[in-house]
């Protein structure tokens, strides 16, 4: 299997054999090489594979970013300051 592309903890992959792409969710790095993972979404259509894997990315990666902001006392959304006790 080769690994196409990773974000945060997931991963858009190749498999050589079945020629299937697919999405692996909760990937971890493994000593001496390759990763395990959580679950395993199989696609045989590319487009779909790669739609599937940006669209759940971007859910992720704004969540992420949204929390950081509200962690910083900024809206999640804007990113502008929130005054607090009003």
């Amino acid at each position: 299997m080769r690994y196409l592309c990773r974000v945060l903890n997931m991963a858009l992959a190749f498999d050589d054999e079945s020629g299937e792409y697919a999405i692996l969710d909760g990937c971890a790095p493994q000593d001496g090489g390759g990763y395990t993972y959580a679950t395993k979404s199989e696609f045989e259509n590319p487009i779909e594979a790669v739609s599937a894997f940006f669209g759940q990315a971007e859910i992720r990666m704004r969540r992420k970013i949204g929390d950081r902001l509200e962690a910083e006392d900024r809206d999640r959304y804007t990113g502008e300051l929130v005054k607090r006790g009003q």
